[in-house]
């Protein structure tokens, strides 16, 4: 993993958290990536152990539990 991919993740999952993702459209384009590689972003923090969810109501993705998920790596 490159350390842009693990900023972008780290990016992400703060947008998630705060719940500042919108749309999937609206992510992608503020992430700068294809839809598709928006969702592999996104399934990868969810294989990370991150409780992601999708509200339809609010039309943004959310962290499903009431503690933050926290993505961290050691550089060895």
């Amino acid at each position: 993993m490159t350390s842009k991919y693990l900023k972008l993740l780290s990016y992400l999952e703060n947008l998630i958290y705060t719940m500042q993702t919108r749309r999937p459209q609206e992510l992608a384009i503020k992430l700068g990536l294809s839809i598709s590689t928006t969702f592999e972003y996104i399934n990868a923090l969810k294989e990370c152990g991150a409780p992601i969810s999708y509200d339809r109501k609010r039309k943004c993705y959310y962290i499903n539990e009431n503690k933050r998920f926290s993505l961290s790596y050691k550089k060895n």
